[in-house]
């Protein structure tokens, strides 16, 4: 019973099926390596995400904001300050020959408005250092997360599609034509040397 064409139809299914097993395996290990290089570009998207958010908080916090917000308001406010004090009028030959008493109130109407349009500069360079750093350093760092975060988005998706490809690759990888073959060759060999002629009669 134990003829050629058993033994080789035999051997010729089990060749397949290791065949067949070694590729879906090969297959496998394929689609698990792009699994995995998939997730670490996403995971470094993530974090150039995450730097750029965190970077955008910092700007923002409220030592770092104010600080900025300061450093530009005195720097307006020395500016203005300089103008306003330049602004004095000339003494003139009536302003020598006036009684010290009208010279005196004249010199402290001059102190009190410098003192209220010193105060001005300052509230003025306030505002306008507020809306300076949040117009020069705040909203050009949100506008720069918000580009990450959306390229961010673009690039994994871009990634997804990769993968998807990568996937159908490796998964066409584990069909074996040859595997199949040599599986079918076995299958009809056994069945052939099974067949027994003399049953049909």
């Amino acid at each position: 019973m134990c003829d050629p064409m058993t033994i080789g139809s035999i051997v010729a299914q089990g060749a397949g099926v290791a065949l067949q097993n070694r590729n879906a395996n090969r297959a496998n290990a394929v689609q698990a390596l792009r699994m995995q290089q998939t997730r670490e570009r996403n995971r470094g998207l993530e974090d150039q995400q995450a730097a750029a958010i965190q970077n955008s908080t910092n700007a923002i916090a409220s030592n770092v904001g104010k600080q900025g917000i300061e450093a530009a308001g005195n720097e307006l406010s020395k500016i203005l300050q300089a103008a306003l004090s330049q602004r004095k009028g000339p003494v003139t030959a009536s302003d020598r020959s006036a009684p010290k008493v009208f010279m005196d109130q004249s010199t402290a109407a001059q102190i009190a408005t410098n003192m209220r349009a010193a105060q001005d500069a300052q509230n003025v360079a306030k505002l306008d250092a507020a809306n300076r750093f949040l117009t020069q350093t705040i909203a050009p760092k949100i506008a720069d997360s918000a580009a990450t975060g959306q390229l961010t988005g673009n690039f994994m998706r871009g990634n997804t599609n990769v993968l998807d490809t990568g996937m159908r690759s490796a998964a066409s990888m584990a069909r074996s034509p040859m595997a199949q073959l040599l599986q079918g060759a076995g299958q009809v060999g056994l069945g052939y040397s099974l067949y027994d002629p003399d049953k049909e009669a």
